[in-house]
């Protein structure tokens, strides 16, 4: 999970069937909450989680926002770029190294923490500004750069770029990647709708939309290559999930009033938010029989999980009184 260019809002494809699914809900059952705030800060969202349960996000504090790491043992490790007033971890892989991108002079620049907490920084060559989004656990990244359009890259481990656009694309948004090396994500085209592309370890990229009058955001990736996000049109949204055979199902929570899908798991489990009937954002986790949990932490006004690992653990923030916090969900 991560910050996009879904901000620009607006990248002639096939557009593969849809079968559109009300699926049953079911309430919270038993699950355990941690709540996760770094210590002095004022906002603590975390983005993503690993296969052991290390999460990656960012906090704020009075001045600036800054990275942060916790550890399955619930050791926090915070960090940030000298001098930037913003640095975005968004994606841990098992090594507890993560990835994202940090300011300056409100231009980004990726950047790589490793275990050891050194941080190699990068740009694309010639680009105005860098964003890394996702890494694997053999330390691929994938995101975007600016050089007067979006272009999508990957970056070896060896630190060689490769960057790619999906045909017709004047903005391109790589989101995630899977251990494999397969990237997804969404790109502009010349029309200016959006749509979600699958770009394989080996290059060939598939272009795709939900519906052909609605965009399409790929938000994430399992190792199997299904990909999840949402789909809609003059702000409203619907969850859905494309097989890697290119099927797609739309995902409906009952009694919800819109819907986005942000994590998918090895077995096809996925996580995200709906708006309920009360105007509020609140959890579910879906399996990949199609049961879904509707969930919230303890006092919650509203919840967003953002990421779900192999073990069915979800990670996200949530509202409450006091402010915003994040959290970790045990099944």
């Amino acid at each position: 999970m991560c910050i996009s260019l879904k901000s620009l809002h607006k990248a002639s494809v096939a557009v593969f069937a849809s079968v559109l699914l009300l699926v049953p809900t079911l309430p919270a059952i038993a699950a355990s909450f941690t709540t996760v705030d770094v210590p002095g800060a004022y906002v603590t969202v975390p983005l993503a989680i690993n296969a052991d349960g290390a999460v990656t996000g960012y906090y704020n504090t009075k001045t600036a926002t800054y990275g942060f790491i916790r550890l399955a043992d619930g050791t926090i490790k915070t960090f940030g770029a000298k001098g930037s007033p913003l640095t975005w971890p968004s994606c841990i892989n098992r090594r507890n190294s993560t990835t994202g991108f940090f300011t300056v002079r409100s231009w980004g620049r990726g950047f790589l923490r490793g275990n050891d907490g050194n941080i190699a920084h990068f740009n694309i060559r010639g680009a105005q500004g860098t964003q890394a989004n996702c890494l694997n656990d053999s330390g691929v990244i994938a995101g975007y750069y600016y050089d007067k359009e979006f272009h999508g890259f990957v970056r070896a481990v060896d630190g060689s770029i490769t960057s790619f656009d999906p045909g017709g694309s004047i903005a391109t948004d790589p989101t995630v990647i899977n251990a494999n090396g397969d990237i997804a994500g969404w790109y502009r085209d010349r029309n200016g709708a959006d749509r979600g592309f699958v770009r394989t370890s080996g290059g060939t990229i598939t272009k795709f939309a939900v519906t052909a009058d609605t965009e399409t955001y790929v938000l994430a990736i399992n190792a199997r290559g299904a990909t999840a996000g949402y789909y809609g049109i003059d702000g409203s949204s619907t969850g859905f999930v494309r097989e890697a055979d290119g099927k797609i199902k739309s995902i409906v929570v009952k009694n919800s009033l819109a819907s986005s899908i942000s994590g998918i798991n090895a077995a096809g489990a996925t996580t995200g938010y709906y708006i309920g009937t009360d105007n509020a954002d609140h959890g579910f986790i879906r399996s990949a029989r199609g049961r879904v949990t509707t969930f919230d932490p303890p006092n919650s006004d509203q919840t967003q999980p953002q990421d779900i690992n192999d073990k069915g653990v979800v990670a996200g923030a949530y509202w409450d009184a006091a402010g915003l916090h994040g959290f970790i969900r045990n099944p």
